[in-house]
């Protein structure tokens, strides 16, 4: 099986390039796993990209999320905009018959948010509009550390 994660670029993100951290980001999906074809996966987030216009990120506070609540993040506003797109997301993957490592995460759980990366973290009062979605890759299959961004989608 192999692990995909959907995300807004924050920073550039380059196609084809391996991460042990990604570049600032916002979450669209979290980490899922399928025995689907990464052609078949980029079929169904292309998908949803082209139902989707560009999405603005802005910053509504910063928390600590993840399993141990020790990872430091600045939320983001779900819009609409971004709501849609999540939900639409979730469903098609849900449909496609995905397993969502964590599914707390989705769906009613969704949380929009940036990860910061070592001191880089999104700037309070500045927006940010995001007009492409990321499918990122699990390189390694023991942990969620290598990753690789695979395909990128404008959303129009």
């Amino acid at each position: 099986m192999q692990s995909y994660f959907i995300v807004l670029p924050v920073d550039t993100i380059d196609v084809g390039h391996a991460y042990d951290k990604l570049p600032l980001h916002c979450t669209v999906m979290p980490w899922f796993k399928t025995r689907k074809s990464p052609e078949e996966v980029l079929q169904c987030v292309h998908w949803e990209a082209r139902r989707s216009g560009p999405i603005i990120l802005k910053r509504k506070g910063m928390a600590f999320i993840g399993i141990n609540q020790d990872v430091p993040v600045d939320l983001v506003d779900l819009n609409p905009n971004l709501s849609t797109l999540h939900i639409r997301l979730f469903a098609h993957l849900r449909d496609f018959g995905v397993e969502f490592l964590y599914p707390q995460w989705v769906d009613l759980g969704y949380r929009p948010h940036i990860t910061r990366v070592d001191s880089r973290q999104m700037q309070a009062g500045i927006d940010i509009w995001s007009n492409a979605l990321y499918c990122i890759q699990q390189m390694d299959h023991d942990q969620l550390k290598r990753k690789k961004a695979i395909a990128a989608f404008a959303l129009t």
